[in-house]
């Protein structure tokens, strides 16, 4: 079955084996990214505010 996958993707998408199993990969560190950075910036605004007053 792995082997079946593994010329798949070989063959017919003409790509690396472990391109399919990156892609949701590299697409969650997007994510987490993402949602860590907006975090921050609330995070800092609240700082700020706390300062302020």
């Amino acid at each position: 079955m792995l082997y079946d996958l593994y010329m798949y993707t070989h063959d017919t998408l003409g790509i690396c084996f472990w391109t399919l199993m990156m892609i949701p990969a590299g697409a969650a560190i997007v994510i987490m990214g993402l949602v860590h950075g907006h975090n921050q910036k609330k995070r800092k605004k609240e700082f700020e505010k706390k300062l302020e007053g």
